[in-house]
């Protein structure tokens, strides 16, 4: 997922020179950024369900290993 209001997708040694000399240049840039992708993770982040996920994930191991073993 690349979006340049979130950040640089660097593929090459050139490409991670451009984007630090880029953002070396202005400190107002970096700033944007920060809270362009801090933003974005917190559109698509969400403890809970995270949570409920892994809580699901853990008692479905538990019930196939433990459980039911064969």
């Amino acid at each position: 997922m690349a979006d340049p209001k979130c950040g640089y997708l660097a593929h090459s040694k050139e490409g991670w020179l451009y984007a630090l000399r880029d953002l070396c240049k202005s400190a107002e840039k970096r700033q944007k950024i920060a809270q362009n992708a801090l933003a974005e993770f917190q559109r698509h982040y969400d403890p809970l369900e995270c949570s409920r996920r892994l809580y699901e994930d853990v008692e479905n191991l538990w019930k196939r290993l433990i459980l039911s073993p064969k």
